[in-house]
């Protein structure tokens, strides 16, 4: 779903890569518990109180490298308070989102949510965090990782992070900052799986894997499911 104004269907049901990759194997289940607008801190949180739950065989996450290295930076994100993490360089301290008033209006009835809707337009619907606001994010981020990895290893599960780019970016070679955390997760021994590469081998091709406001379109989700399909088996972690 994209917004422009209103929302717009770009993907059915059925087109995106979870679905691909289930489809890649009759005996293959995958569970999407992917939300809308979370940063890889609040997928971390997910993982450890929820995810963990459907005892996973093998845990993929994607890594969108254009706005998750700003997202876990917020304390408030689109209206809501939000959990966010601090990283001293040796230890990753979890800072629980804030009960505030909003939050309890909003929690308490739908007239709550309607009064909200007025009252809450003064608000900021973003707020980073201070000790976030001018942070370098990429040991942060190659932290919240590197403890996802852990996690789901000490689970019996093997993580694999998927590296996904903004669609302008095309064949451009990787920024600095993708460069340092790809750097940081292997010293980690994170398996990581980049698609930059056969992104842009197949748009030099001509195939169109994305819509016009660069979210991947059907084939692009197909891409990704077979790339990640290959990976998975060849890392022999789909038996």
């Amino acid at each position: 779903v994209a917004y422009d104004g209103e929302y717009q269907i770009i993907l059915d049901y059925g087109e995106r890569w979870t679905e691909h990759l289930e489809r890649t194997s009759t005996e293959l289940e995958v569970l999407n518990l992917g939300v809308n607008a979370f940063g890889c801190d609040q997928e971390l949180r997910l993982l450890e109180t929820r995810g963990l739950e459907f005892a996973p065989h093998v845990v993929v996450v994607q890594v969108f490298l254009g706005n998750d290295f700003d997202d876990i930076r917020y304390a408030r994100h689109f209206d809501w308070p939000k959990p966010h993490y601090e990283w001293s360089g040796e230890e990753l301290q979890l800072v629980p989102p804030e009960l505030s008033w909003d939050v309890r209006m909003r929690e308490s009835s739908y007239l709550g949510e309607g009064l909200f809707r007025v009252v809450g337009r003064a608000l900021e619907r973003n707020v980073r965090a201070t000790q976030l606001e001018a942070t370098d994010t990429v040991p942060l981020l190659a932290a919240i990782l590197t403890r996802m990895e852990l996690v789901a290893r000490d689970a019996g599960a093997p993580l694999l992070v998927v590296f996904a780019y903004p669609f302008e970016r095309g064949a451009d070679p990787p920024v600095e900052r993708e460069r340092r955390l790809a750097e940081l997760l292997s010293a980690a021994r994170v398996p990581v799986l980049d698609l930059r590469g056969v992104f842009a081998e197949h748009t030099a091709r001509g195939a169109a894997l994305y819509v016009a406001d660069g979210h991947w379109n059907s084939a692009g989700h197909l891409l990704t499911a077979s790339e990640i399909a290959r990976e998975l088996s060849a890392r022999d972690w789909l038996r």
